[in-house]
Formats: structure tokens, sequence, C-alpha cells
């Protein structure tokens, strides 16, 4: 402003006039925004009030059991101090009126400060039994008073108790308050904020910026924050705005997750793994690249590729995912033969055994592997126990119409195999009626010396005469896996039990050897079992369940083979084009124990020039064709004629022998010799000369180099004969000539004569004959 007057030379002035010019610097006033920011699509936009919220608001008011209030006014942090102090207002609403409060948790107390109040930390307030801070002056109806607690560190709510004491009441609830006793350091921005401007001022003026808000712009693949701010002076004058942008670009290829490869077995249903897509800015599609196969040797691979691609077309890299298809798993049978017992090779038939393969055609071959071995037997014999009314081999309960246990054996053997296994067979009848029969067969197996049987913990049955044999016997178990039975004959004739081993832990087994019975000082076997089944006599059925019985016997033992063994393990490969195989074998076990059956002979008579000739015996076998064994021929001379005896016997692969068959043909010389020529006889008389021998010849139709004997003989000459006389003595009963001891059916020793004589000769021999009868 500036003023002016006017002055004229006489000293006169003029009234004053002034100019008033107004400067406005408002346009002096430089205001520069903040850079623009580019950012991708998934920055956090936290532009947004950084306090934060929570769950409890200002101004809560909260009502105890009795009706009193409590107001949450909120909280304030103190950065200097680095504390948060919670303010809340206490209203006493009605009669009695309150006279102590509690407000605060033990677990916060540590670091809490009561304002105007008593910190009570490590124990329980005794009026309100609470933890906190203790405020006991009292507030009448009507009124309210204000209480803070503050606690070190940021801003961080939760739930803490409060107890309100009025009259003889107190009443706790939970408010809002510090979470704990250590706040977290304050959040930290996640994201970018809008600067502020710079402002540039070339005259002094006064100003103030005034903040716009933030509006957003969507663009094709993105968005933009925009803000701006602009200064007004104290001269009333405005800037021009000024705008800080904040750019939101989806620039970013969508995330892609690998999926693992995987390896299938060439039957096994597959899918793809589709792998998982993420993008933080817009929608992305998965697509799908083209599948390629590769040829293994046994299988193949096959991959499959993928990638992401968002909105904004930007792409991810590609995953793949590989899946390898092999041939990895065996052949499966279709169906297993079962091992087999027999008792002849000629029973084995042929097994056809067929597999299958999930990926490829399969060949199945088979081979066979042979043993034979000699099994020892035994004769099973009756235990004759004194206390007992007759010798048996078995002792079986409850078996219908039987008055007593005991049976006995009619026939059966125990044969002691090469791979520990034992074969007892045999038919028992009962000891009173024998139409009561059983036949029984039973498999064993173990074959334990006692060291390996007792170290199973395994022990043996003694009835006191066991001694140290124990320690001899060999054990046994009764083989489960295959049939073991009784079978009825006879009487009970249709019934089938089924045998188990007694006692199931098997800690007593069947025992073999000397005083093995148990009961007698012999070698033999015992052993205990339960059976099962159904009965059948007299038309009824009787049903057993797990019935205890056992087997007590004597042994006929032979170190001679009674059969053989032969084990057949027939082994199944199948294969297949990728040489997987599996394999499965079976074990036929062959137990020849049947005897060749061989024909007797006939013997024969003929003449001694008769044409004749051995006969053959018939061989038979159950399992194959038996060998013939002949012997040799033997020459008896006989009194006008000889024999000729020669033997025969039959016996198998296994070593089972026939009964020996003899023949025996007897030719007989019945025809004497016939001379050629035939001699007069000649009379001399007494003084005449003897006239010379003639020598004459013989033929025979037996005998070719017939002898002929010549002989003179004087008949008598000079000779004596005597008729024999019976002789009596008067000691004796009756006349007799001879005295013979020990003849069967006499009942005198005394013989006497019917007809006989005595003749003596000139050479000092002599001729005692005749017949002579008891008398």
């Amino acid at each position: 402003t500036k003023s002016w007057f006017a002055i004229d030379n006489c000293g006169n002035e003029s009234e004053h006039v002034s100019q008033t010019i107004f400067v406005d610097n408002t346009s002096s006033i430089k205001i520069i925004p903040p850079k623009d920011i580019y950012l991708t699509c998934e920055d956090e936009n936290n532009l947004s009030d950084n306090e934060g919220s929570t769950k409890c608001e200002e101004s809560t008011v909260y009502y105890t059991n009795g009706g009193h209030s409590i107001t949450f006014e909120g909280y304030e942090y103190d950065p200097e101090s680095d504390q948060t102090c919670y303010t809340y207002t206490i209203n006493s609403n009605i009669d009695p009126e309150i006279s102590h409060s509690m407000i605060g948790d033990l677990d916060m107390m540590d670091c809490a400060t009561c304002v105007d109040g008593e910190a009570r930390i490590n124990k329980p307030d005794p009026t309100t039994q609470a933890f906190g801070c203790k405020w006991d002056e009292g507030i009448k109806k009507g009124k309210s008073k204000t209480y803070v607690i503050c606690v070190k560190g940021h801003p961080e709510l939760g739930k803490i108790s409060t107890s309100i004491k009025y009259g003889r009441e107190v009443s706790t609830i939970e408010i809002c308050g510090p979470a704990s006793c250590e706040s977290t350091s304050p959040p930290e921005p996640h994201g970018p904020v809008f600067g502020k401007p710079e402002v540039n001022v070339d005259c002094p003026v006064d100003y103030e910026i005034v903040e716009g808000d933030v509006v957003r712009e969507d663009l094709d693949c993105g968005y933009v924050l925009k803000k701006s701010w602009y200064a007004i002076s104290s001269c009333g004058g405005k800037t021009e705005p000024v705008t800080q942008h904040i750019y939101y670009i989806d620039e970013t290829a969508p995330v892609i997750k690998p999926v693992e490869d995987k390896t299938v077995s060439c039957d096994e249903k597959w899918q793809w793994d589709k792998p998982e897509v993420a993008d933080d800015c817009s929608l992305v599609s998965l697509l799908e690249g083209k599948s390629e196969t590769v040829q293994l040797d046994c299988g193949y691979q096959i991959t499959k590729s993928w990638f992401a691609q968002d909105e904004c077309g930007n792409i991810s890299e590609p995953v793949s995912q590989t899946i390898t298809v092999i041939d990895d798993t065996a052949p499966s049978f279709i169906e297993v033969p079962k091992d087999l017992t027999l008792t002849c090779i000629e029973d084995m038939q042929d097994a056809k055994v067929e597999a299958f393969d999930n990926c490829s055609d399969v060949k199945v071959t088979m081979t066979e592997e042979m043993t034979t071995s000699e099994n020892h037997g035994c004769t099973i014999v009756n235990m004759d126990r004194s206390q007992e009314e007759s010798p048996r081999i078995g002792w079986f309960q409850n078996m219908p119409g039987a008055n007593s246990n005991l049976f006995n054996v009619e026939s059966g053997n125990f044969e002691q195999f090469d791979d520990g296994t034992a074969h007892f067979y045999g038919v028992v009848s009962n000891i009173h009626n024998d139409q009561l029969a059983w036949e029984f067969d039973i498999w064993m197996r173990g074959g334990y010396n006692w060291d390996d049987w007792h170290a199973l913990g395994r022990g043996y049955k003694n009835a006191g005469i066991a001694g140290n044999n124990y320690k001899d016997w060999t054990y046994y178990e009764m083989d489960d896996s295959k049939d073991n039975t009784l079978t009825g004959l006879r009487a009970y004739d249709g019934s089938l039990l089924t045998l188990t081993h007694n006692p199931t832990n098997y800690y007593y087994g069947f025992q073999v050897g000397l005083n093995a019975n148990v009961f007698t000082n012999t070698y033999g076997m015992s052993g205990w079992f339960f059976y099962s089944g159904d009965i059948y006599y007299n038309n009824k059925k009787y049903h057993r369940n797990n019935i205890n019985s056992d087997f007590n016997l004597n042994l006929g033992c032979t170190e001679n083979s009674t059969g053989c063994t032969t084990t057949i393990v027939r082994t199944w490969v199948a294969q297949d084009e990728c040489g997987n195989s599996a394999s499965m074998s079976q074990k036929i076990t062959i137990h020849d124990q049947s005897v060749p059956t061989i024909s007797t002979l006939d013997d024969k008579f003929v003449n001694c020039d008769d044409d004749w000739a051995w006969d053959t015996p018939d061989v038979q076998d159950e399992c194959g064709k038996p060998q013939l064994i002949e012997g040799i021929e033997t020459r008896t001379n006989i009194e006008c004629g000889y024999q000729m005896s020669k033997s025969w016997y039959a016996v198998d692969a296994c070593g089972n022998q026939s009964d020996i068959v003899t023949q025996t043909i007897t030719v007989a010389d019945n025809e004497p010799p016939i001379f050629i020529g035939n001699p007069q006889d000649i009379q001399v008389s007494c003084g005449e000369s003897m006239p010379d021998f003639t020598p004459l010849t013989a033929i025979d139709n037996c005998d070719p180099d017939v002898k002929v004997v010549y002989t003179d003989s004087v008949i008598n000459e000079n000779g004596k004969h005597c008729d024999v006389a019976n002789m009596e003595w008067s000691n004796e009963s009756d006349p007799r000539i001879g005295w013979f001891q020990n003849m069967p059916g006499a009942s005198s020793l005394l013989f006497h004569v019917e007809q006989g004589g005595f003749d003596q000769f000139d050479d000092g021999t002599a001729h005692f004959y005749g017949t002579v009868s008891n008398v």
C-alpha cells in the first residue's frame, strides 16, 4: 500500500490518497508429487487404514450378572514409552453398590501397570478370588469410575477376566483387553503406500496441503491407483493438483506346480495327474500339450506336457509327466496242484498246469526230480501190561457198543523214512468184540532227537520206567497237513473220525524207543490224540468231538527194508515275454509197500524116458512189473529115480519180495532092465564040475549103462537056522522078546514076537529078523 498527498507553495496540503497492490504468493507454491510406482498385481495394496481391525470395538458395554456394567473405552499407544493403555469405565447401576473391582489375568500381570490400583501378581485376591489389578474404592449407585491398565508394547487385543464385588456377590465376566504380557511389534506395511509430495515455496506464504481420495482405474491387464494433492495458501489461492500413480500391472506368469513321474504295471489303470495352477491377478487356464510315446523293451513310456496362461496372456513354463508302463508282474498259475501221497507210481497222473499273464503271452515248462529212499519198518505188537485185562495197542474212549476202552492190533506197521516222517497204519478191534474195528492211518513229521525236541520247550511221558532212555528216543508230531483218520470196519462200517495231535501245543509227542510205550520195559511207541466225527453203530449216529485217546504198543522192528519211498518233485515255471517268471512245485510221495504176488506151481511125476520142462510162475505187482528171480536146480537121488527141484520169487523195484515157490519134478524108474537072453537053470549032481559062467547083457529104458553083476552063492552051506520064540520071565507080566522104551501109545515096554528067525553063516555073520507087537 502506498499513499500520496499534494502541497502547494503556500504549504497547503491536500487529502491523502493511497493505492493498495495485493501480491498473491500462491503461485510461488510448487508441489512436486511422489514418483509413480509400478507393481505387479500380486503386491498387496495396503493403502487402507493401517491401524488394523479388531474384534473389540471402542465403547463396548459388558453387563455383569448383577446388572452393573463395564465399558471398554478403547486404547492408546504411546511411542515414547512404548506402552499401550486400555481404559475402562465401571458403572454402578443397582444396589448393592460396587465395593471392589478387579481387572486382568495372571499371565499378563508381570508387565501390567495398574493406574491408581494394586497389582496382584502371584496369588488370587482374597475378596474376589481373581488375579489382576484391584481397586478397593467403592462406586455408589448411579455413579461411575474410570480405570486404566497399561501394558508394554504395541496394541494387541484379546479377552481378559473382570470381577465386580457388590455386597456378598462376585460376578466375573470376559471383556476386551490386552492379549498378553508381551505385545507384538507394530505391523509392517505389506505393500507400498502413497508418498507425501514435496513443497517448494519461492515467497513466504502460509499454506495447507489438501489430500485427495484414492481413485482406482482399471486397465486392460491390471489397474492403477491415483492420489492427488493441492495447496491452499493463506491468500485463498489454490494450486493446480499433482497426482501420484501406483500401477498394478499383471506381467507375471501363472504358477504351475510340477507333477511327479510314475511307474505303473501294464494291467494297472492309470490317469494323468493334472498340475495345479494359480495366479494372483486373474483367472488362469490349464492348456495341454501333445503326448508322446516311446516303446521300451518290456513296456513303454508316455509323456504329456501342460502350461498355464492367465487372462493377460502371461504363460508359465511347461511342466511334464512321464508315465512308464512296464511289465514287472510275474505270471499267475490258474490252478496249483496239491501234494499227493500215493502207494503206487502207476497211480500218478499227468498234471496239466496253465498260467496267465496280465501283459503278454506266457510259456509254462515242467521239470521232474525223482529221489528214492528206503524206509525201515516195524511190525505193531500188542503191549502186555499186567494191570490190564488183555494185551492191546489202543485206549479209545466213548466207543459205542464197547464195554472196554482197550483195542488190540490185528495187523499193522510203523514205518520211518529218511526225511524224518513216519507212517503208522493198521487194523485194530476191541478186545471183547472184534466186530468193533477200525482201520487207522496216521502220518507223522519231525523225527526229532531229544536235544532238538527239548530245545522247543517240550517233554516226554513217563510212568517211572524211562530212565535215561528218553535221550535216545525219536519224537514225532502228527502231521496236520495230511489226513489222519480212523475208518470204521465191520460194525462201525461207514464211520470216519479225524485225528489231531494231543496236546495241541505238542508238549508231548509220539515217542519211539526203548520203554517209550510208558508202561512196559520193551521197545515201543506211545502217542496221544483227539478224535472227532460221526460213528455209525446199530443204525444210529453218534457224534464225537475232541475225544482224548492214545496208543501204547510194542514194536517188532527189523533192519530190513519194508518198502521204499519215491519222491517226485514237479516244478513248473511260467515265464512271460518280458522274462518275469513264477514257479510252483508239487511233491508226490509214493510209498511202495505192496509185496508182489507169485503163483504156486504143481509138482510133477514123470517117467525117466519122458520129456519134461519147468513151469514158469506168474508174478504180479500193484506198482509195476516185478522181476522174477530163479533159483538153481537141485537133484536128489531117490530109490528108483531122482527128484529135480527149483525155486522162484518175485521182487519189485523197491525190494519188496514175494513168497518163494518151489516146483519138484520126480523122475521115477519104475521099470527094471531087460536081459538080452535068458540063461537056463542048470542042475548038476554032487561031484560034477560047475559049468563056466556065461556073461549076460541087459538094457533099461532109463539107464543107458546097465551094470550086470554076477555072483555065485552057496545057500546055507554048513549054515544053521533057528526060529525066534518069546521068553517067559516070572518077573514080567507077559512073555516077550523085546523091551522098547518111549513108544508112543504103549502102556507097556514089552513086545512079543509074532514070527521070526535067526540064521548063522560060516563067515561069522548072522541075520536076525521077524515081526513083534506090544503085549
